[in-house]
């Protein structure tokens, strides 16, 4: 009888236990994140798709930690904005009509689709969080109050730039740009960095989207730029160096410098839209420099305890990148990154929010108190990301150390050297030999030079001694001529 009792009591003890550790778990519960991710866009476009699986693998790390967010699961609920600003704002509105509430936002990562979603989210109390948006137009606080990103502005590059330019010794420079909202503010804060380094801008040209750049490229070759910097997207910047091979802005005279986002052997893509072959798109596009913030020494750990080369082997390890449901992309640590910022930010807010009576699960977007807590910790948050060392700036943009120089070598972009922008340096700290087409360094204008030609001293005593004789012999002429001239 003792026995059955005993027996009884731990079973019902045994079931008490499991009753209470269930109901512990199922007492978390789910905060959403809003998610805006550019996917089905054709092939020649940047595609953010790479990075969902990404910022699933920061959602289920941060979920199954003890230590943050502990009353809470993470949820990410995303729309594919197709890297449209329209289309973003539409999604945007359909999102906050929706139950459930969002509180906060992941993305988006083309620029102009982030310009409008951190617009209005403001007004919402929800804070945006990019992972791949760098236009300096988001850095202006008074328009987007509530933006950060995980991936340098486009204003940190143009100091490493600069850097470059200097240590190669290029004073005259040429810009060809597509005319986009992203490319433009940037050249308009890079043109006066140039003039403040006294480089001169020998020529500036732009062409609207879709459109033919032949006579642009004429123009850059006439004005014999040689040092040049071009801003395009990444289907435009195939056909913008195919048009500069046929024009003869190619060659070992120029080195050009394009943007670092662009995909892997992203000159192959789309051969049919192209007046060049694959041959001629390698002799054009090889040996480039691009500049891009500098990720973290892969044997880093961060706060996920994770090192970014853990990170890597991991990230192509999810079946949706293995079975090429989404495509590897550069900003996928960023994303990571991203969330991770997030949730810092709202764990942090949580104290904040009881001192008002509230859970984070109660966030409302008609209470701007919630979203300026929540805004406020985002500017606390530091900590060593897989893909850079995460911490704000007043305006919102990833502080950057250091920024890489990078250069095409073949087939794969090689790290030649750092800079450091962040004390307004422009020291250009170089790694890897720069491989140059023509092996040696370009000019930036045709090298005129002086050349002084001389004789040996014995030579020129010879021929003074033989010129002043005959000098001598012709005055005598001239006397005996005048002398004896009448007879």
């Amino acid at each position: 009888m003792k026995w059955k009792l005993f027996t009884l009591c731990f079973l019902t003890c045994g079931f008490t236990i499991s009753l209470v550790q269930s109901q512990t778990v199922s007492r978390k519960k789910n905060l959403y994140l809003g998610g805006f991710f550019a996917v089905e866009l054709t092939e020649q476009n940047w595609r953010g798709g790479g990075i969902i699986p990404s910022v699933q693998m920061a959602i289920d790390d941060i979920n199954n930690r003890s230590d943050i967010l502990t009353d809470y699961n993470l949820v990410v609920l995303w729309n594919d904005t197709k890297g449209n600003a329209a289309l973003a704002n539409k999604l945007f509105f359909d999102m906050i009509t929706q139950e459930p509430p969002k509180i906060a936002i992941i993305g988006p990562g083309y620029s102009v689709a982030a310009r409008s979603v951190a617009l209005i989210s403001y007004y919402y109390g929800l804070n945006v969080v990019s992972y791949a948006a760098q236009s300096n137009v988001l850095a202006n606080r008074q328009t987007y109050k509530y933006f950060y990103r995980t991936c340098a502005s486009d204003y940190a590059y143009n100091i490493p730039r600069i850097a470059v330019c200097q240590h190669f010794r290029w004073k005259k420079v040429g810009i060809i740009y597509e005319n986009d909202q992203l490319f433009v503010t940037a050249i308009n804060h890079f043109r006066a960095i140039l003039k403040q380094y006294s480089i001169e801008v020998i020529a500036i040209e732009n062409f609207e989207q879709g459109r033919n750049m032949t006579d642009q490229m004429v123009y850059m070759k006439n004005k014999d730029a040689r040092i040049i910097f071009g801003f395009f997207y990444e289907d435009t910047a195939r056909k913008a160096m195919c048009t500069a091979y046929h024009v003869g802005l190619t060659t070992s005279v120029q080195q050009w410098f394009l943007p670092s986002w662009y995909p892997r052997l992203w000159w192959t893509k789309n051969p049919d839209a192209l007046n060049c072959t694959s041959a001629q798109m390698h002799e054009a596009v090889n040996n480039y420099f691009a500049v891009n913030d500098h990720s973290l020494s892969s044997n880093i750990a961060g706060i996920s305890g994770m090192t970014p080369m853990q990170f890597e082997q991991r990230y192509r390890n999810q079946t949706t990148i293995i079975n090429k449901t989404y495509h590897r992309n550069n900003f996928a640590a960023a994303g990571y990154d991203a969330v991770w910022a997030t949730a810092l930010a709202l764990n942090r807010s949580q104290e904040q929010f009881a001192a008002m009576n509230y859970t984070l699960d109660q966030f409302s977007y008609n209470n701007p108190k919630q979203g300026k807590i929540i805004n406020d910790q985002f500017l606390t948050v530091k900590f060593e990301g897989v893909s850079n060392y995460i911490k704000f700036d007043t305006k919102g943009n990833l502080e950057i150390d250091d920024v890489e120089i990078l250069q095409l070598q073949g087939d794969e972009m090689v790290l030649i050297g750092l800079v450091y922008p962040i004390n307004g340096s422009s020291n250009f700290e170089a790694f890897q030999p720069v491989i140059w087409k023509g092996n040696r360094i370009p000019t930036d204008a045709p090298v005129k030079k002086i050349i002084t030609l001389t004789i040996s001293p014995s030579l020129f005593q010879t021929m003074t001694v033989l010129s002043s004789i005959g000098i001598a012999m012709a005055l005598f002429m001239i006397t005996m001529n005048i002398k004896f001239r009448n007879h």
